[in-house]
């Protein structure tokens, strides 16, 4: 016994086939759109989890703006802030603000590669101002170090 051909039946078969595939299509990219936006939102998180900064940053070009025989304490304190250092010295009065940034590498975090791949790096900023007896500025002293670590068995 053959089956009864409907009339019509084969055309709505191809629709309904076509309608099946363009849904599964459209389901694989809205997974693939959600994946990708859990992965970008995870990645950006992942960047910010392993940054630390303390102290005060001061930069060269900052540091420069500050004139001999002309700045005085006051100006770099009003500018800058209260410095993390203030020191006696034969040669005068020093102001030193330090500041220290650390990042995480971000394959510490991932499971047993963290092991082997992992690490940090660090980097530390020192800009000591040097003032004479007449409490005006003598000289600028800028210093940066710059250090890796690195995890492994």
């Amino acid at each position: 016994m053959t089956p009864a051909i409907v009339p019509g039946s084969l055309y709505l078969q191809h629709h309904l086939e076509i309608a099946v595939r363009q849904h599964v299509l459209y389901t694989v990219r809205r997974i693939t759109i959600g994946f990708m936006i859990v992965l970008t939102i995870g990645a950006i998180l992942l960047s910010f989890a392993g940054c630390t900064t303390s102290g005060t940053q001061v930069s060269r070009a900052q540091s420069q703006q500050f004139k001999p025989g002309v700045t005085t304490e006051q100006d770099v304190v009003a500018v800058l802030g209260q410095p993390q250092t203030e020191m006696d010295a034969p040669d005068g009065h020093w102001l030193i603000y330090t500041g220290m940034r650390a990042r995480v590498k971000a394959t510490s975090f991932i499971p047993l590669v963290g092991l082997f791949a992992g690490g940090a790096h660090s980097e530390l900023d020192s800009v000591k101002f040097c003032f004479g007896s007449d409490g005006k500025l003598t000289h600028v002293d800028n210093s940066h170090y710059s250090a890796d670590a690195h995890a492994g068995l």
